[in-house]
């Protein structure tokens, strides 16, 4: 689906002539004629991109950009500045609003374009940046239900399973993802909790290594699907 762009100006002219700009390229718009009501398009239909007027009834446009900034769910949208104001401070305020950009009227169709796409690469190469690092949070979470799984049953890990799992390849599995299989993982896991098996009940053992099963495991995954025949203690 083509990248959607919000143009907002009071002068309808103005609108016309960048809608026909956008939409000769393929783009999808949509507009409002004032800050108030660029807030609640740019809610509701969720641009790629808005192209900002300065000088509009009410707000004027940095007002409107910062509170398109200030909004969560607006707040990762792009913002360019499009206005005849083409002075140094007006270009620096619009900046310090949360603008990206700053195109000056009259407007150049080729510019607008150039500006637009620069600024949609952008965008997109930081959500990818953004799902990158929530992959990797994500991927660390593994070890961090593992092990808040086993202290909810063994409210003091007896000093013996610690020395066993400090023995293990602690960052292979720190470093642990879908590459590795679950069944390894969790071998190398209850393998720790066996080695110190004296020092729990037969009843934490099994407890134990049912929550490395679950920690390690995708949520209503069958154990014996990934598991086959990884042991339990005791």
């Amino acid at each position: 689906m083509s990248p959607k762009i919000l143009i907002v100006d009071d002068t309808p002219v103005n609108v016309e002539l960048l809608d026909y700009i956008l939409r000769a390229e393929g783009f999808r718009t949509c507009s409002a004629s004032d800050g108030h009501m660029a807030l609640e398009v740019g809610r509701e239909e969720r641009p790629d991109l808005v192209l900002l007027d300065v000088m509009m009834p009410g707000e004027n446009g940095f007002e409107t950009c910062a509170r398109l900034k200030s909004d969560p769910l607006t707040a990762d949208i792009p913002v360019i500045f499009v206005s005849a104001m083409n002075d140094v401070k007006s270009k620096v305020t619009g900046l310090r609003s949360g603008g990206v950009d700053y195109i000056s009227k009259p407007v150049d169709g080729e510019e607008v374009l150039a500006r637009i796409r620069v600024h949609l690469r952008i965008q997109e190469n930081n959500r990818a940046m953004t799902r990158e690092h929530q992959a990797r949070i994500e991927e660390f979470e593994v070890p961090n239900r593992l092990f808040s799984s086993i202290r909810k049953i063994v409210p003091r890990l007896p000093s013996p399973f610690i020395t066993n799992l400090s023995k293990k390849p602690v960052a292979t599995f720190m470093m642990f993802s879908p590459s590795i299989p679950a069944s390894l993982v969790i071998l190398w896991l209850t393998s720790a909790v066996m080695a110190s098996a004296r020092h729990f009940s037969r009843q934490q053992s099994r407890l134990c290594c049912a929550s490395i099963r679950t920690a390690v495991l995708p949520r209503g995954h069958d154990a014996r699907n990934r598991c086959g025949n990884a042991p339990d203690a005791g």
